[in-house]
């Protein structure tokens, strides 16, 4: 293994993946709306395509997430989207209850805690087709080319 000659270790490996407690005990009834997280200046997040599909849409979008660059310090917007704000834990926990819907456009992600928070909370979940989403979400997600905005629809 390339892993165990690189750090020279001889124990086994063995892979543990992302995790999060979710609590629940206090569900609430699921709402007709598309969540959406993350950093909206992150050019990765890919928000300018769900900005453009969202007014063909059945229901609204909602997006959570810091909106300020911290690089530039300028704010982010979105059209066709309800931006939220940045979320308390507690406030994730309460859209993401009774969202219907978990979308991820995103360009590339290594993991992706927000969409195991949205399938812990029951949210169907609409993932980019990247490798690493695939590979974790295969048999519970609907996927999408993130630079097909056809497709996206």
């Amino acid at each position: 293994n390339k892993a165990q000659q690189a750090h020279k270790f001889t124990s086994e490996i063995k892979v543990i993946h992302n995790g999060r407690s979710i609590n629940t005990s206090e569900a609430k009834p699921k709402e007709e709306f598309i969540l959406c997280m993350g950093r909206m200046w992150d050019e990765a997040k890919n928000f300018p395509l769900l900005s453009s599909i969202a007014e063909k849409l059945p229901w609204p979008v909602y997006v959570a997430g810091d909106s300020v660059n911290p690089n530039t310090g300028k704010e982010c917007s979105l059209k066709n989207v309800k931006f939220v704000g940045k979320l308390s834990p507690g406030e994730v926990q309460d859209w993401m209850q009774r969202a219907s819907i978990f979308v991820s456009p995103t360009r590339y992600e290594p993991f992706g805690l927000a969409i195991l928070e949205a399938a812990g909370n029951g949210c169907a979940l609409v993932l980019s087709n990247l490798e690493t989403l695939k590979e974790l979400w295969h048999d519970v997600a609907l996927f999408f080319d993130p630079e097909d905005e056809a497709e996206a629809e």
